[in-house]
């Protein structure tokens, strides 16, 4: 399918965009965010006018996906995201003209699974960093925190929460060609090996930003996952939750790492909460979690969640609220399945797939 990404568009264009985010987020995921004119029915809100925007069209002029992104100087009257971002931080560290919050990643439903969102990402990257762009950040839902782990993203500040769901701060280097090559993201090649930094990027975060680390998993990685499941579903004391990851040999384990996204919780966090429309299902790596009941304000915990546990289940979005807390009650670690997982490990090894069901 042809597609072209069109970027410094005129104020009608513009228009289109926003009312192709309301279709998505109003119409397909059933959300009513207040920056919402449900008149108009178009989705826009006080980052738009400074934004640069991109959008893909089919060759019959329809938009099937958007993105944006704002220079970190245009963000200073926005408090919440300054907090959840730490923008004042990376701003020091890397120039407020020099770091960019991508937003309002959107791909229409017939569209997703293909090459849309790689197109579109890349021509957004090659200007910002034409631009003078050398950091970028995002936040994602945890439906999607796999997909920028692929491009490049990683995770640098604490988790946070929206009336949906939580949301992952995530930040990636434009110039860090070493690691965007060793995730195998599709930007690495847009990278000159004259302009590579040498990894300059990521050992200053490391410095600055104590939760910065590399979320995949490489192959010692895999292999303490595959010992650390062994030893558990050894126990005898073994529950019915622990027997997820039995039979399965380390070389199966490193075909499902490639689905599972892993996400660190600290003391307290809220892994799940009651009311929120986005659920997930994970299984405990490193921690305990508690499930509680009844009032969030003064938890009673029901259960305790151990590692090699499951626990939590994938909805419809929109579709309904969770009814428990999930807290954790220490630092945590925990592996997150995307809502088609056994679908694509169907596609991909039936041995595997069939094992799991």
């Amino acid at each position: 399918m042809p597609v072209l990404i069109k970027s410094n568009l005129d104020q009608l264009e513009k228009v289109k965009i926003y009312r192709f985010l309301y279709e998505i987020w109003a119409d397909e995921l059933s959300r009513d965010l207040p920056e919402m004119d449900h008149k108009k029915r178009i989705l826009c809100d006080k980052l738009d006018h400074h934004a640069r925007h991109f959008m893909a069209i089919d060759e019959s002029g329809k938009i099937i996906g958007c993105l944006r992104y704002n220079l970190v100087t245009h963000l200073q009257s926005h408090p919440d995201l300054n907090q959840w971002m730490d923008f004042q931080k990376l701003a020091t560290l890397f120039g407020a003209f020099k770091t960019a919050y991508t937003s309002r990643l959107a791909i229409d439903p017939l569209a997703r699974g293909k090459t849309v969102i790689s197109q579109l990402i890349s021509v957004a990257y090659r200007e910002a960093v034409s631009e003078g762009v050398e950091v970028a950040t995002c936040y994602s839902a945890l439906h999607l925190v796999r997909l920028y782990y692929q491009l490049g993203f990683r995770p640098y500040n604490s988790n946070f929460r929206l009336p949906a769901g939580m949301r992952i701060p995530l930040v990636l280097g434009c110039k860090d060609k070493t690691y965007l090559q060793h995730v195998q993201s599709p930007l690495a090649d847009l990278v000159p090996p004259t302009q590579d930094d040498q990894g300059s990027f990521a050992k200053t975060m490391s410095v600055h930003f104590p939760g910065f680390h590399d979320p995949g998993f490489d192959r010692q990685a895999t292999k303490a996952l595959w010992v650390r499941f062994a030893h558990l579903n050894s126990s005898p004391n073994e529950t019915s939750n622990l027997n997820f990851f039995k039979g399965f040999s380390e070389d199966e384990l490193n075909q499902l790492t490639k689905y599972l996204t892993r996400i660190e919780f600290q003391p307290n966090d809220y892994v799940i909460r009651q009311d929120e429309t986005e659920s997930e299902m994970g299984v405990l790596l490193k921690g305990s979690l508690g499930v509680a009941a009844g009032n969030s304000q003064h938890p009673h915990f029901i259960k305790i969640i151990k590692p090699g546990e499951l626990f939590g289940e994938h909805s419809s979005l929109g579709e309904k609220k969770n009814i428990v807390d999930i807290i954790a009650l220490e630092k945590s670690e925990v592996l997150f399945f995307p809502v088609d997982f056994i679908d694509r490990l169907l596609a991909s090894n039936m041995t595997i797939g069939s094992n799991i069901l």
